[in-house]
């Protein structure tokens, strides 16, 4: 019988919402992701709208458009 791989990953994402979070709203949330061995970070929508500048500017289109030299298209 084949032996299952087991990962430890850690997930660390953004949390984007229009108002900050209060102290007891962000307690919760962090409670229910640690479960899930996830660490949010937290930002508003305005303070996640540079980061989507860069994002949509530069890093996206450097890492979705690349050439693939097998495709025989």
């Amino acid at each position: 019988m084949a032996q299952q791989k087991t990962y430890n990953f850690i997930w660390i994402g953004i949390v984007s919402t229009p108002h900050r979070f209060t102290e007891y709203e962000e307690r919760l949330a962090n409670e229910a992701l640690l479960k899930k061995n996830c660490y949010a970070i937290y930002l508003t929508a305005e303070e996640l709208e540079d980061f989507m500048k860069f994002y949509e500017g530069l890093l996206r289109p450097r890492m979705h458009n690349f050439f693939d030299p097998f495709d025989a298209a």
